[in-house]
């Protein structure tokens, strides 16, 4: 939990500190408080399930910004290929 709150202090600082202050901790502030440190260990299944998933993003996105490029340069010529649903 100190790892999650310490790396999400950046992003949104008031909330965890507050989330910070009401756990029993070393120091003052989560703020001068040490970054994590990795522990070298790495969990071997959790990367290959990442790994695989990693290109599903950058492929769902491409056909719609490939669309939307289209649709830019072509911009009478895009909404008539696109059929009407009535």
């Amino acid at each position: 939990m100190r790892a999650v709150l310490a790396l999400a202090h950046p992003l949104m600082p008031f909330i965890t500190e507050e989330l910070w202050q009401a756990l029993p901790h070393a120091g003052d502030a989560l703020i001068v408080a040490p970054w994590p440190r990795h522990d070298g260990a790495v969990d071997a299944a959790a990367l290959e399930h990442f790994q695989a998933r990693q290109g599903l993003a950058p492929a769902v996105r491409a056909p719609c910004l490939c669309m939307f490029w289209v649709c830019s340069r072509q911009a009478r010529g895009c909404y008539r290929s696109v059929p009407r649903v009535s």
